[in-house]
């Protein structure tokens, strides 16, 4: 009796660890002490000034943190216009063991659409926003002290491929 009870309390506890991952996606809860936070903020559907607002201090967030290897994590929702699913996004950013920065950026969406996703960043850069709003190919010098709303960030991963511009 004693080993079936064993049994079936490391099946619960494995079935209790699995859906804890699931839900948070992390195997363990991070300990995030340490590391600047930004948010959680909600980009509004409604609300373009505030919107852009929020999306330019995530880019200043994000280049500050990266370019000055500082830790930090960034929370934002933002609902999709076509189908009104709001969708997490989160921006890890620290050094891996290695001590190689990168932005492990997590995301996963509500509301009946249990979409997820992944992906580490490796590489970011930033390039010339037009007077139209458009993003340009014009790289903006890793130096240069500009506000977040003149430029664009291109997040990049290990094999050169776009992950996400900001």
């Amino acid at each position: 009796m004693y080993r079936r009870t064993m049994g079936l309390g490391l099946w619960l506890a494995i079935l209790l660890l699995i859906a804890r991952a699931s839900a948070t996606g992390y195997a363990k809860e991070p300990d995030f002490a340490g590391y600047d936070v930004f948010g959680p903020y909600t980009v509004p559907l409604n609300d373009i000034g505030n919107g852009l607002k929020i999306y330019a201090d995530l880019r200043s967030f994000i280049w500050s943190h990266w370019h000055g290897h500082r830790r930090g994590y960034a929370i934002l929702t933002e609902i999709s216009v076509e189908e009104s699913v709001p969708c997490q996004t989160t921006y890890i950013i620290e050094p891996d063991k290695y001590d190689n920065w990168h932005i492990d950026k997590r995301w996963k969406c509500k509301k009946g659409h249990p979409r997820a996703g992944r992906s580490i960043i490796t590489s970011v850069r930033r390039v010339v926003r037009d007077r139209s709003g458009y993003r340009t190919d014009v790289a903006v010098a890793d130096t240069a002290d500009v506000p977040s709303e003149s430029y664009f960030l291109v997040l990049l991963d290990v094999s050169g491929q776009v992950v996400r511009e900001l």
